[in-house]
């Protein structure tokens, strides 16, 4: 019998909850997990009100500081955009050398294979240009070590065992919000490298923008080579929590918006 293919996160959520019955203002979703370790019909999560996005205050805040000084404009200076944009980082070396055959936004399951071991989580956020605007249907790729440290890559020589059952390797592009959702697995270290995720940010007629997630309050990132060369000022640009959801038994949460664009002149 031919196997399913397991479903994909859905940005705004999954069974039972339809796009209509999204309100970006105040809202409840229950979405479920077909096929997963939660059940057919568990909520994985369960949101009352879209979180406050700390990097997005810190630009509105600096915005009114700089308005109040007469210095506003200079924020469309190159030097300006690029200390509110998420800083760019290298990709390393072991970006995938070819798409894996399943390398949709659910990395914790391979079709309709076993779970993988690790802290799984939901990462999710919106991509913004540096008016705060969403930008829709871009692809967004995450890549990263299984819970063993080990990449899925034929120059990676580590010696744990390779997760079979974890993907490493996702995609998802953006809704008309600019809502983007990954359920993946918290980062774990890897040899020489504080926990991150890879990330590349691929809009259609721009240079991707390439970056690495780091775990928020984690001691190993201020050992870290590339997360030292991050200015301290921006570095909340590229951190994210890993927190308890409602649901003791569900996945941990994880809210990271990216800031990437032009900003366009306002009407």
């Amino acid at each position: 019998m031919r196997k399913q293919r397991a479903a994909a996160i859905d940005p705004i959520a999954e069974q039972g909850v339809g796009r209509a019955d999204f309100r970006p203002d105040a809202m409840v979703i229950t979405p479920t997990c077909t096929g997963s370790q939660y059940g057919p019909s568990q909520p994985i999560f369960t949101q009352d009100h879209l979180p406050v996005r700390p990097h997005m205050a810190d630009i509105r805040r600096r915005r009114l500081l700089l308005g109040a000084a007469g210095l506003l404009p200079l924020l469309t200076a190159p030097a300006a955009l690029a200390a509110m944009s998420t800083p760019r980082q290298s990709a390393g070396p072991f970006y995938p050398t070819e798409p894996p055959l399943d390398d949709d936004n659910n990395l914790v399951r391979i079709h309709d294979g076993e779970v993988a071991s690790g802290q799984i989580s939901d990462l999710r956020g919106r991509l913004l240009d540096l008016n705060g605007r969403p930008l829709s249907g871009v692809r967004i790729e995450i890549w990263q070590c299984d819970a063993n440290g080990r990449y899925r890559h034929p120059r990676e020589r580590g010696r744990s065992p390779i997760d079979p059952a974890f993907q490493g390797f996702g995609h998802a592009v953006t809704d008309e919000e600019g809502r983007y959702r990954f359920r993946t697995i918290k980062p774990v270290t890897y040899p020489g490298r504080t926990p991150h995720i890879h990330v590349a940010v691929r809009p259609k007629g721009a240079e991707p923008l390439v970056t690495q997630l780091y775990v928020a309050e984690e001691p190993r990132n201020t050992s870290d080579f590339l997360y030292r060369r991050i200015p301290e000022d921006q570095r909340h640009l590229v951190t994210a929590a890993f927190l308890p959801g409602n649901d003791p038994q569900g996945p941990l949460q994880a809210d990271w918006d990216i800031i990437f664009g032009a900003v366009e002149a306002s009407g």
